[in-house]
């Protein structure tokens, strides 16, 4: 690349090299042989990933775009693929069709290839092709039927974990080539690259700041780097014997060529971050299996007892969770008489280790209102809060999740919660809270974050919280606070005390509207 060339954002998918090991079955991410002279850069072997497809135009018939398939009638691929950015283009079902089992695209007719049209497209309601960012980059094709798995054709495995960092991945595609002009490679070509912590992505690359999320992670191009037609496709993991898909090719730095720049990051939509979202599209087009990489299966024992007057608690003792792919198949115990299972409305977790909240707890207890984790003495060392923690809990009014050591909660935690009125998160180690934290929650009455890590409060953060009465952050580490409180008419209760900019609570002051100007001028906020 001439060091006069431009550099540009545009869209590609990365490549990823595997070791392949014989099988018999079409399992996810499994693959029927190994090639060990395939060397990063270079063209693959046909067969040697049966789980890339191939997006064309139909008017065109021009490739465009990369995807994998993740059911005999889903193809995951990255919604800029189909609600493409600069300029806007938003594809209909009949515009795409797909190509799985290829290899070689200059072959109009392929051994092992099928041609499928596309029903449906559902892009993540989240992405936005108006906007710089790359948030929810992701998008999901239904096949007019479904795929017969075959040697050449079957499904990727899906992640139940965050991308590990510091480990090395691999991308495949069809992208440009290094020294090619307009015209993809004819060939599956693939290259190594390894995921980076987010802070030395976004500090050796600022602007990669400005186009990220929470949802995405970076990698390097040790080893050469994805490029323009490479899109949609997947950052690819050896788990065991099985491929994992932990990201979707998302954005990266190309020069005007559309040649990839020789090392450059890569950011790709987190694909364990949209779990929940995945399942549901994939029931929502009638199939019912996605080939999430195989849970660790446990029991509970629960301790059943009425509390009060109309709450009936099942309390764990000991629990052991210490890995993310934990599901709970079922909860023993015997229920007091005249109680079962659906009388539950109350779970606590009092006990033990409980790094992650295993998946399945809603799906049991189906009338929870209440979930609590651990106590004032009683840290079970909880580290994150996401989506998938509170599936099928819709009646769920309190949330308390104190003196544990949560670090991270993903922007859409709360999302499924409609009828949330108390979150307690005191005594953890959160450092961000996102501006659409609690967009869906509107009967939320009550939050409590004291002693965490937070630095910032963003501007919108209580924008659909108009019920508020209490909003408590002391003993924080906030140096700017955006968060406007003017419009909470209920709110009796705003402590801030011991953060780095303000020291105060809303009882100093005689309004609402006076709290907010000291905000302004203490803390960088908003006056309204």
């Amino acid at each position: 690349m001439s060091h006069h060339c431009c550099i540009v954002w545009s869209l590609f998918a990365l490549l990823i090299q595997f070791r392949f090991n014989e099988i018999v079955a079409f399992e996810c991410g499994t693959v029927d042989f190994v090639d060990p002279k395939i060397t990063s850069g270079t063209a693959t072997v046909k067969g040697a990933w049966p789980f890339i497809v191939a997006l064309f135009y139909v008017d065109q018939s021009a490739f465009f775009c990369a995807g994998t398939l993740i059911t005999a009638k889903n193809v995951l691929t990255a919604a800029h693929c189909v609600h493409q950015k600069y300029p806007v283009r938003k594809l209909a079902p009949q515009d795409v069709t797909v190509l799985l089992g290829a290899y070689n695209l200059d072959l109009k007719i392929e051994s092992g290839a099928q041609q499928k049209d596309v029903n449906e497209i559902y892009v993540h309601p989240d992405w936005s092709a108006f906007s710089i960012k790359y948030d929810a980059d992701l998008a999901i094709l239904v096949l007019n039927e479904t795929v017969v798995f075959t040697r050449y054709i079957h499904p990727i495995c899906m992640p139940v974990d965050d991308p590990p960092i510091d480990v090395k991945g691999s991308v495949v595609g069809w992208g440009l080539t290094e020294n090619s002009t307009m015209r993809p490679s004819s060939h599956l070509r693939l290259t190594t690259t390894k995921i980076l912590n987010d802070s030395y992505c976004y500090t050796t690359k600022p602007k990669f700041a400005f186009v990220s999320s929470t949802r995405v992670f970076c990698s390097d191009g040790e080893s050469g780097s994805p490029s323009r037609g490479d899109s949609g496709g997947g950052f690819f993991i050896l788990s065991g014997k099985s491929w994992v898909q932990y990201g979707i090719v998302s954005a990266g730095e190309i020069d005007t060529k559309g040649n990839a720049i020789p090392n450059g990051f890569t950011i790709y939509t987190n694909v364990r971050s949209f779990r929940y979202w995945i399942d549901e599209m994939v029931r929502k087009s009638g199939y019912s299996e996605v080939s999430f990489r195989e849970s660790e299966k446990i029991d509970l024992l629960c301790n059943y007892e009425v509390v009060g007057e109309r709450l009936y608690q099942c309390s764990v003792k000991a629990v052991n969770v210490t890995n993310r792919n934990f599901e709970i198949d079922l909860f023993t115990g015997t229920h007091s008489l005249g109680f079962d299972t659906l009388d539950v409305t109350y779970i606590w977790f009092w006990t033990g280790t409980m790094q992650f909240i295993p998946y399945g707890i809603g799906n049991i207890f189906k009338n929870l209102e209440v979930f609590r984790v651990g106590y004032d003495d009683r840290n079970l060392g909880l580290k994150r809060l996401q989506r998938s923690n509170f599936k099928d809990m819709e009646l769920l009014v309190h949330l308390d999740v104190r003196y544990n050591a949560i670090e991270t909660m993903d922007e859409d935690t709360l999302h499924d919660l409609p009828n949330l009125k108390y979150f307690v998160i005191n005594n953890n180690k959160l450092k961000v809270l996102h501006k659409n934290t609690f967009g869906r929650n509107h009967k939320l009455k009550q939050i409590n974050a004291n002693s965490n890590q937070l630095e910032i409060l963003p501007i919108d953060l209580f924008e659909n919280n108009a019920m508020l009465e209490e909003v408590n952050f002391k003993h924080n580490n906030l140096k700017k606070i955006s968060t406007s409180f003017t419009h909470l008419l209920s709110v009796r209760k705003i402590d801030f005390h011991g953060n780095h900019c303000i020291d105060k609570v809303l009882d100093d002051v005689d309004n609402v509207t006076e709290f907010q100007t000291l905000l302004k001028y203490q803390c960088n906020g908003v006056e309204n």
